[in-house]
């Protein structure tokens, strides 16, 4: 028979998974959806994108990616993967012109208004929709 100790470490391990299953998907549909908006012309600025757990990525190497982003997302994937609960997850692109598409139109046809911040304006109500049910993940 448990006690009333282990019952309550034990639901309070439950809702932290439940926690971290949400944080995952929220993250991988959003990060995800960056890559997908992110202009291709050559492949290398959506290719581009790092993740990283603890600290953002030092690699500046230029990736060719098709129009999926397999690549990065993949990438993605595997960071968030072993992203611990108490950790950080970083997404970067480190290729030249990626500032200037973000806030400048550079890529004015296929994303003027940026990928990032149109992306993040969108989400802003799913978070809410995860914790109250309309979106859960079980």
């Amino acid at each position: 028979m448990s006690t009333f100790e282990q019952q309550f470490d034990a639901a309070v391990q439950k809702q932290l998974a439940y926690a971290k299953r949400i944080r995952n998907k929220w993250t991988l549909d959003t990060m995800g959806e960056i890559i997908d908006k992110t202009p291709h012309l050559t492949g290398a600025l959506k290719g581009s994108w790092h993740s990283e757990v603890g600290a953002p990525s030092a690699d500046s190497s230029t990736r060719i990616t098709g129009k999926d982003g397999a690549e990065p997302k993949a990438e993605l994937k595997a960071a968030v993967e072993r992203w611990p609960s108490e950790g950080s997850l970083f997404m970067t692109n480190r290729e030249r012109h990626a500032e200037g598409v973000e806030f400048d139109g550079w890529a004015s046809n296929q994303a003027p208004m940026g990928m990032v911040r149109v992306v993040i304006a969108g989400k802003s109500g799913d978070l809410v929709k995860l914790t109250t049910g309309s979106g859960r993940t079980e």
